[in-house]
């Protein structure tokens, strides 16, 4: 699997929330609501994985799956290699992953009822808190929006940077959000990263910021449903932006359970 291994961590995600004391019929009815899914995608170095953490501490209930995942290995015989550079496999194209398997776990998950506990979603796969990486989460005060009153609603994030380009997967999204940067704001950040396998001399040139291009082009240009946000606002600002979209859009879709969680009717 190749992995980013100086990614910003937060360490856990809040244990806290406000939860609604709901009844037996209450809790039938959570167990039998569709999950609200939120995709997260954009350019390498975007803040990905960034502003999914901040998204776990606004909704700790949520379940996340991230595509990088699914990487093949390394000796997968379908990798695209690159001739410019010494046959180095391209980890940048929809080849390098197993996107039939990563459909296949969010096809089972939105069929499964939510897994509670207490009257939470199971938050079963926490990003991994590298010891590497910059610090720039760890004083950055939650922003003043009380989630609790959507609580009852199960959440999926699916984190990648090209999981736009499965239709199965954009299709189930609620909110799609992609972040964008300039091409020198990118290879500057992609620069101050490690990967593993390195990128190797020439890469950002002959793979990233290419298809980058070919996939805003083809998968995200044209498509009005997709928040487009740039990566070069202030984290804060977009997390509070992000949050907004998103519950704003939970109104929208569960509308009527919102309000009878609430005690209006």
């Amino acid at each position: 699997m190749r992995r980013d291994f100086s990614v910003f961590c937060l360490g856990k995600v809040n244990e806290k929330v406000d939860l609604f004391i709901l009844s037996r019929r209450g809790l039938s009815e959570l167990k039998n609501m569709t999950y609200f899914v939120i995709g997260v995608s954009g350019v390498t170095c975007g803040g990905k994985t960034t502003l999914t953490k901040l998204l776990q501490r606004s909704f700790p209930w949520a379940r996340v799956i991230h595509q990088d995942k699914y990487f093949y290995p390394e000796d997968y015989p379908g990798h695209l290699r690159v001739p410019e550079m010494n046959e180095h496999i391209n980890f940048d194209r929809w080849s390098a992953l197993d996107m039939e398997q990563m459909e296949k776990d969010v096809h089972k998950i939105l069929h499964t009822p939510p897994t509670i506990n207490g009257l939470r979603t199971k938050n079963e796969e926490i990003p991994p808190n590298f010891a590497e990486g910059l610090e720039l989460l760890r004083n950055l005060k939650d922003i003043d929006f009380d989630t609790s009153k959507y609580s009852h609603i199960p959440i999926i994030i699916i984190e990648g940077f090209i999981m736009f380009e499965s239709e199965d997967l954009y299709e189930k999204c609620d909110m799609r959000l992609f972040l964008t940067l300039d091409e020198e704001t990118c290879r500057h950040r992609r620069s101050l990263r490690v990967f593993d396998p390195p990128d190797g001399e020439g890469y950002f040139e002959h793979c990233i910021w290419p298809e980058y291009q070919r996939h805003f082009k083809h998968h995200i240009k044209h498509r009005p449903a997709v928040q487009v946000l740039s990566g070069k606002t202030h984290i804060g600002n977009l997390w509070k932006d992000a949050v907004s979209l998103i519950t704003n859009k939970m109104e929208e879709k569960f509308h009527y359970k919102i309000n009878k969680a609430e005690g209006h009717f």
